[in-house]
């Protein structure tokens, strides 16, 4: 059994919605708190936001730095707002 991957058409897009939520650099740490009970350093905070608006990502750290929480943390938080 192979599992199959959502279209791109079934993804919502924050940046396109209808009342999309407004992000800030002081709102993403308490979402991010409230949600997986972790603060987020500052690249964290600054990968959601750019993943919120839309824009293309490229993460490159050492491993356990947080990159897993920045990219798909923003998918679980965009799909709840």
């Amino acid at each position: 059994m192979s599992a199959s991957m959502p279209s791109s058409s079934s993804i919502p897009n924050p940046s396109t919605a209808s009342t999309p939520q407004e992000w800030t650099v002081k709102e993403v740490p308490n979402l991010v708190q409230e949600k997986f009970g972790k603060c987020p350093c500052w690249y964290q905070v600054k990968t959601a936001l750019a993943l919120y608006a839309g824009k293309d990502v490229i993460g490159c750290a050492p491993t356990g730095a947080g990159k897993t929480l920045s990219f798909l943390g923003i998918v679980d938080l965009t799909l709840g707002s």
